[in-house]
């Protein structure tokens, strides 16, 4: 999948560029967070907050990369579930939770 993202260019779209069919497998294992809008995470006010990342994608196949901030006095991060939640408000159809804890970090190779 690695070549496939390194290919890509900013914009394009290849076939069916859902996580749920680039995931579609025991690859994707416990870590996808929404399938076809839906929260494959039970609510849960108790679980822990912690800093993460999650990569999502619309039904347009526009790609959301999110980072959560957390372990810090103004940033409590989030628990898993509430995670889905906000990858779905902010329209992903299918979501996968990428690395936790103090290593959340997403660098982009912007423009400019």
């Amino acid at each position: 999948m690695s070549a496939l993202v390194d290919a890509l260019q900013k914009g394009q779209v290849t076939g069916d560029c859902t996580l749920a069919a680039v995931l579609d497998g025991p690859e994707a294992g416990s870590r996808m967070l929404l399938r076809g809008g839906r929260s494959l995470i039970p609510w849960d006010s108790t679980a822990p907050r912690h800093p993460r990342s999650c990569v999502g994608t619309k039904a347009d196949g526009t790609v959301l990369l999110m980072v959560v901030d957390g372990r810090q006095s103004r940033a409590a991060g989030m628990a898993l579930c509430e995670l889905a939640y906000a990858a779905r408000l902010m329209g992903a159809a299918d979501a996968i939770n990428l690395d936790g804890g103090g290593s959340s970090t997403l660098w982009t190779k912007g423009q400019g």
